[in-house]
Formats: C-alpha cells, sequence, structure tokens
C-alpha cells in the first residue's frame, strides 16, 4: 500500500491575506510616512490615506517584494490620519496616524540668558575579572594533583627498585 502525502489530500490551502506595516505611528507636519504591503503575487492593491478631509490614493501589483507606498503629511493636519489597503473594493488592512504632541513653551526675559550645562557623573560599570577565588583554588587543586602524581611516581618507583 501507498501513502500519499497528506498535504495532496488537503483543501485547497488559504488564501494569504495581504497585510500592511508602516513605519510611524505618530506624525509631525510635513513628515514623510511610509507602509509597505506584502501578499500574494500579483494581487492588485488599492492604497488610500484621508487626510483631514483630502484623500490621497494609488494602486500598486504586489510582487515578491514588498511594495512600498510613501506619503507626505502636510501642514495644518491636527486630527488622526488613516491609511487602508484594499483588494476589489474590500479593505484588507488600515494603519491610523496620530498628530505628535508638540509643546511651545513662551519664555519672556528682560536679560541675557545663561544656560548651565552639567555632566552626569556616574560611575561606569565595573568590567574586570570577579572569579579571582575560583581561580586561585584552581590553582591550587592543579597544584596538588601534580604533588599526588609525583608522590604516587616515587611511591612506584620505589617499590619496583628493591
Amino acid at each position: 500500500m501507498t501513502l500519499a502525502p497528506t498535504a495532496a489530500l488537503a483543501a485547497d490551502y488559504p488564501i494569504q491575506t495581504p497585510v500592511m506595516v508602516c513605519d510611524a505611528a505618530t506624525f509631525v507636519p510635513g513628515q514623510v510616512i511610509t507602509c509597505q504591503l506584502t501578499g500574494p503575487n500579483g494581487t492588485v492593491i488599492d492604497f488610500k490615506v484621508n487626510l483631514g478631509g483630502g484623500v490621497l490614493s494609488e494602486t500598486k501589483t504586489l510582487g515578491q517584494t514588498p511594495t512600498t507606498f510613501s506619503f507626505t503629511v502636510p501642514g495644518g493636519i491636527d486630527e488622526d490620519v488613516t491609511a487602508e489597503a484594499a483588494v476589489d473594493g474590500d479593505v484588507v488592512d488600515t494603519a491610523t496616524f496620530t498628530p505628535a504632541a508638540v509643546t511651545t513653551t513662551e519664555v519672556l526675559s528682560a536679560g541675557p540668558v545663561t544656560t548651565d550645562v552639567q555632566t552626569a557623573s556616574a560611575p561606569l560599570a565595573s568590567t574586570g575579572f570577579e572569579g579571582t577565588a575560583m581561580a586561585v583554588g584552581g590553582g591550587l587543586l592543579l597544584a596538588g594533583g601534580v604533588v599526588s602524581v609525583a608522590i604516587a611516581t616515587r611511591r612506584t618507583a620505589s617499590r619496583t627498585s628493591v
């Protein structure tokens, strides 16, 4: 009786769903965000980015290597930006980018501004040898073994010479 490989008897393999990975979760105006899509070769991907009322879109075909989509966040965007990848009109993956927290501080000064720079003086980590006791103990055991061998050799030699 011949056994057929079980993979040959299985149902069709599941279709791999395209996956999108982007290089940022937050943004500042003017930042370029790049997303990579992987999936079955030949899959046509519709990539759409919602930018505060405006929409950018692009269509690409997936190949052996990840397909890259890049866009620049324009100035004046202070709400979440979403990107989505769709195949045949069905959204297969989405990403949401939030505005980075930007804080501004106003300083009023009547005189010159001075800055003190302080350096940290933390001690460096110890990188020396910490096995001194083990090395000394090992050396003593080695010396004891050499002495034992020498004594045994002498005793054997003295018995055979008589």
